[in-house]
């Protein structure tokens, strides 16, 4: 079952909540700009998910767009920048992050 679940994330993109959740989990683990973004999932999920993303080093958004204290709709805005700042690695950047996840 975990195969299948990697052979379709591979072909899968990113759904809405993975824009948000995979930054939050991001700077979660690395201690960076506003932790408080999403509150809903547990620890473990925000500390397993962005550990490939340690090995990747994805280009960041500049710190004072991500320390902005914001409204619900900022959410969105605020964690789509990893995503606006790494074109060219977008694929890895929306896989990896998912795999352990899958396992």
């Amino acid at each position: 079952m975990a195969v299948t679940l990697v052979a379709v994330t591979a072909r899968k993109s990113i759904t809405n909540d993975e824009i948000v959740m995979i930054p939050a989990a991001y700077n979660h683990v690395t201690f960076k700009g506003n932790n408080r973004s999403v509150r809903e999932h547990p620890p473990a999920l925000k500390i397993f998910s962005p550990v490939p993303l340690l090995f990747i080093q994805p280009n960041e958004a500049p710190s004072e767009a991500t320390d902005a204290t914001v409204s619900d709709g900022g959410q969105v805005g605020r964690s789509s920048e990893i995503w606006g700042e790494n074109p060219a690695i977008f694929e890895s950047l929306s896989f990896w992050p998912r795999l352990p996840l899958s396992l």
